[in-house]
Formats: C-alpha cells, sequence, structure tokens
C-alpha cells in the first residue's frame, strides 16, 4: 500500500512540476498581453491552471502525510 501511495504522490510531484512550468510561460504571456492590451479570457486561462495546481498540492499534501503515517 505504501508503494502505492508513493507511486501516486510521484506522479503528483511531477504534474506539479509540469503545470508550474506551464503557469510560468501563460503569467509571462500575460504580462506581454498587459502591454499591448488586456485580455480577459487569457487571465482566465491563467486562473484556472493555478486553480488546477493548488488541488494537485492539495493531492500531494494528503498522499505525504498517509505516507508519514504508515512509515511510523
Amino acid at each position: 500500500m505504501t508503494d502505492e501511495l508513493r507511486r501516486q504522490l510521484h506522479e503528483v510531484e511531477q504534474a506539479l512540476v509540469a503545470l508550474d512550468g506551464v503557469i510560468a510561460v501563460r503569467r509571462e504571456y500575460l504580462a506581454l498581453i498587459g502591454r499591448v492590451g488586456s485580455d480577459e479570457r487569457v487571465m482566465a486561462g491563467l486562473e484556472a491552471l493555478m486553480d488546477a495546481a493548488a488541488r494537485l498540492r492539495s493531492q500531494r499534501d494528503k498522499l505525504e502525510m498517509r505516507i508519514a503515517c504508515r512509515d511510523v
């Protein structure tokens, strides 16, 4: 069971790294858009990505806690 939790944790961490990269690129893009004019759809897209990252971080934290409880 702990191996399965560790596998899930690893997958969540990989997804977070990838998503953080996408968010960084989107932020840079949004900053460029901001210089030439606002686009609400782009902002909504960034917010959706940041919400997804928050959900993944929460899932990661829960998995880490479950693993820590089993390792004690």
